[in-house]
């Protein structure tokens, strides 16, 4: 989504990054979902040595990115390998990207419990459980 002054902001429910020559990028807060996946990836970024801003950034900036990814509660860590049929960077998962998502699986994997799938159903024939 672009913000009215035509600076990309987020994507429906989640934040958007690039990355180019020089840093990672982020749009700021002030036209952006401040999300807590958002800032998890800013502070393993600063952990992983990776230089991070966050300033404004235009389409223009995204078509010619060296890599793109989403994050959120639901979607955790997604690179973008095309923007308008637009092919991102190579069009695979880049190295910062890669980075990001293995950092970030390893720190939430880590923490918690583990959500267990529930047992299937069982059926009721005629009265008994099969």
């Amino acid at each position: 989504m672009l913000d009215g002054h035509g600076y990309v902001s987020e994507a429906t429910v989640d934040n958007f990054f690039i990355v180019t020559d020089h840093a990672l990028m982020t749009p700021p807060t002030a036209t952006n979902l401040k999300g807590v996946t958002r800032e998890t990836l800013l502070g393993l970024a600063a952990t992983l040595g990776i230089r991070v801003e966050e300033k404004p950034f235009t389409l223009f900036d995204v078509w010619t990115a060296r890599e793109a990814f989403i994050c959120g509660t639901a979607a955790e860590v997604v690179p973008v390998l095309s923007v308008d049929d637009r092919v991102i960077g190579a069009g695979t998962v880049g190295p910062v990207t890669g980075r990001i998502v293995a950092a970030y699986d390893e720190l939430v994997r880590s923490q918690g419990r583990a959500i267990l799938p529930a047992p299937p159903a069982r059926e009721a024939v005629a009265g008994y459980r099969v």
